[in-house]
């Protein structure tokens, strides 16, 4: 860089910026800022916004169902919006999927969150493939709050 004042600033400038960068999406990949501005149907519809913007596959949640009423606790929240993001990501990553349909169905009696897709790829069953770090997350968080995923072919 030299003794060249201005180069060195415009460097520091950029690294602060880059790590302003790092920082706030480390933060938000830990814990949403969504999750608590937008809640969970927020929070999953700008996931699949996101999605749509920076991948090939076309993603579309769908809100069937819905009690405005009914709020799931902080500590259902996180582990609901992770298990929709990792499922998310995995079929992105093997279903060989051109779109992702995401169906809500929230009321008094259910919370349903159904998925399909057009993958051609069969995503291995989370009980056959506990050698996944993802399934295996899947798997945590399913039992952390007390839920089970049901897959039909």
């Amino acid at each position: 860089m030299g003794d060249d004042v201005k180069h060195k600033d415009k460097m520091n400038q950029m690294i602060i910026e880059n790590a302003d960068f790092v920082k706030k999406n480390v933060c938000n990949e830990m814990l949403p800022y969504t999750l608590s501005e937008l809640g969970l149907i927020g929070s999953i519809s700008e996931m699949t916004d996101r999605l749509n913007e920076t991948t090939w596959v076309k993603v579309k949640f769908v809100q069937v169902e819905i009690d405005e009423t009914l709020k799931l606790t902080p500590n259902g929240k996180l582990p609901m919006y992770r298990i929709v993001q990792e499922l998310l990501n995995i079929i992105i990553k093997y279903a060989e999927s051109t779109y992702i349909d995401l169906f809500l169905f929230w009321n008094t009696d259910e919370f349903k969150l159904e998925i399909v897709d057009d993958g051609t790829v069969l995503i291995p069953s989370l009980n056959s493939h506990t050698n996944s770090f993802g399934h295996r997350n899947i798997v945590s968080r399913l039992q952390y709050i007390d839920a089970e995923m049901l897959r039909t072919t």
